[in-house]
This record gives structure tokens, C-alpha cells and sequence, in this order.
């Protein structure tokens, strides 16, 4: 199931899947990195995540260990945090960093995490890095994603108009996401395979 982004989407659907009969959940998706050493492309199979208030979630750590020794990429284990909001510079995210001792950030994990724990069932964080702890989000980007994920076009092309330079970043950003969609198929493709 795909959610759309943000706390509330991915809360809804992990109770609908819950409500199906899901047994356990995974919370599969892209993440910003926190960790000085995270670069575009690379895993984080969390072994806990935190909720923009504080509190953690364990994920099943069998589980998630044997995601990591077969997902066929470069893998961190850590902590992820959820926030509340896009984390789009790099005082954001090394102040996020400090704070939670967290490798990398999302959303949506951390509401995926409390549904399956609130209902009694597993749940692992399967995630890849887009932008690494020195990549600040252009600003035509954080201004014009909606909740969803999708993008609003009008913004997206009003702020390009008014910053040329926007597009090189854009560009590098979208070889940054391809990375990690690359990644997370092969991840897809090994644990099908297994």
C-alpha cells in the first residue's frame, strides 16, 4: 500500500492494513540522512524509531537483521526519527541530529511504528537516503510538495522562474532519488527472491 507522505496518511494506512489482517508491517520508502557518512543510495534498516515528541519504537530485530544481510546494498542499522515536517537544511538536520542521536529522518515510520505497537504486531523500517546530512532541498521542492507527495506545478515553476540556479540543484536531487529508487528495488527484488 502506498500511504502518500507525511505522519497521518501512513497512520491511516498502516490501521487499514492492520484492519485487513496484516500481521506485521514495513514502512518502505525514501529518508533523509543524518549521519555524516549516509550518502544518496544507501539503506537504513532502523533498529528503533523515534516520534517528533520523543518516543521510540522498537522494530523486530530479527526481522530487520535479516532485511539487512540480504538487501544487496551498502546498509546502516540505527535510529530513525520521524518529523513533523520536511527537515530541508543542514542546521535542521544537524540540530535533529544532536538531539535525537538518530541516523536518518522521515515522516511517516514513526506512525507506522506506533499503529503496529498499539494493535500487538511486528513491524521493520526499510528505508533509503535522498539527501545525505550536506544536502539542503531546494526550496522549489519544500514549497511545493504536497501532503500526499504529489507536486503542486504552479509553485514548482514560480519558484524556478524566480531562481534559475534552482534547476542544477533540482537535477541533483533527482540523480540523489534515483539512487535510492534504485536501491530499494534491488532490496525489493533480493527479499522476493529469498
Amino acid at each position: 500500500m502506498v500511504s502518500g507522505m507525511g505522519a497521518g496518511p501512513a497512520a491511516f494506512g498502516a490501521q487499514r492494513l492492520i484492519d485487513t489482517g496484516a500481521r506485521g508491517l514495513v514502512s518502505f520508502g525514501t529518508c533523509g540522512g543524518l549521519d555524516g557518512g549516509l550518502r544518496a543510495g544507501d539503506l537504513v534498516v532502523a533498529s528503533s524509531v523515534m516520534d517528533a515528541a520523543g518516543s521510540c519504537y522498537g522494530a523486530d530485530e530479527a526481522a530487520s537483521r535479516w532485511v539487512a544481510e540480504r538487501a544487496g546494498a551498502r546498509t546502516v542499522r540505527g535510529l530513525l526519527v520521524s518529523a513533523a515536517g520536511v527537515v530541508a537544511d543542514c542546521d535542521a538536520k544537524r540540530a535533529l541530529r544532536a538531539r535525537s542521536g538518530a541516523c536518518a529522518v522521515d515522516m511517516e515510520s514513526a506512525a507506522v511504528a506506533a499503529a503496529a505497537v498499539r494493535c500487538g504486531r511486528p513491524f521493520i523500517v526499510v528505508r533509503a537516503v535522498v539527501d545525505d546530512a550536506d544536502t539542503v532541498l531546494p526550496r522549489a521542492v519544500t514549497a511545493s510538495v504536497r501532503p500526499n507527495g504529489d507536486v503542486a506545478w504552479m509553485p514548482f515553476l514560480r519558484h524556478l522562474g524566480f531562481s534559475p540556479h534552482a534547476w542544477g540543484e533540482i537535477a541533483t536531487l533527482m540523480r540523489s532519488a534515483h539512487k535510492a529508487e534504485r536501491t530499494l528495488g534491488r532490496v525489493a527484488r533480493a527479499l522476493a527472491g529469498s
